[in-house]
Order: C-alpha cells, then structure tokens, then sequence
C-alpha cells in the first residue's frame, strides 16, 4: 500500500461507522461521499492486486528455486508468505461492498423519504 493510502482507508473506516442521518439534506452529502470513496478505493484495490501478484510470483521462485516442493507444499507456502497482502486485498474488497451497500440503502431510504405526504 502506498504512503497516504492506510490514512485514506481508515478515514472511510470511520465514516462507514457512523450511521446515516435522517435529514435527507445530510444524507445525500452522506451517500455522495461515498460514492465518490469508492472510485478510490477501486484505484487502490487495483494497485494491491497487482501487488499480490508480484508477491506471489516472487515468492513462488524463491520456494521453487530453495527446494524441491510438491506443488501443494509450494502453494502452501506461497500463500503462507503473501498472506499480509491478501489480508489488506481482501480488507478493501470489503470496504468497497459496504460503502457501495450504503449508498443502495441511503437512495432507498431517500426515495422512501420523498415519497411520504408532504416531503
């Protein structure tokens, strides 16, 4: 992960954690922010996998050329030794599900909203 991007992801930790409000004013600015979170945080998913792919790689010729290793010990161990980067793959992968979940259920809530008497 590159520097400022740990910062950008915990910022958006912390506004997946606060519920939605109930102005609809404030919450299209809610749903708006994270929309636009999750263009980045794609950018940044495409950026980890790539880098798990050269750490696989790169591990797979280190096993490979250290020892003869059946190819489910290799796998074993490859995994074993990329494990941190699918762990922050896999964490974004996340973020992205719920900021796009927040979104669906704040328009939905919105659309409800205006549809009441009065709105």
């Amino acid at each position: 992960m590159k520097p400022g991007e740990q910062e950008y992801i915990d910022a958006t930790l912390t506004i997946i954690r606060q519920t939605l409000s109930d102005e609809p004013e404030r919450m299209v600015s809610q749903i708006k922010e994270a929309e636009a979170r999750v263009g980045y945080c794609y950018f940044i998913l495409s950026q980890l996998n790539a880098e798990l792919d050269r750490a696989e790689s790169v591990a797979a010729d280190n096993f490979s050329r250290a020892e003869k290793l059946s190819a489910y010990v290799l796998e074993d161990k490859v995994n074993a030794a990329v494990s941190e980067n699918r762990a922050q793959r896999d964490i974004v992968q996340g973020l992205i599900k719920s900021l796009e979940g927040r979104t669906m259920v704040g328009l939905g809530i919105l659309r409800y909203l205006r549809s009441l008497p009065g709105a």
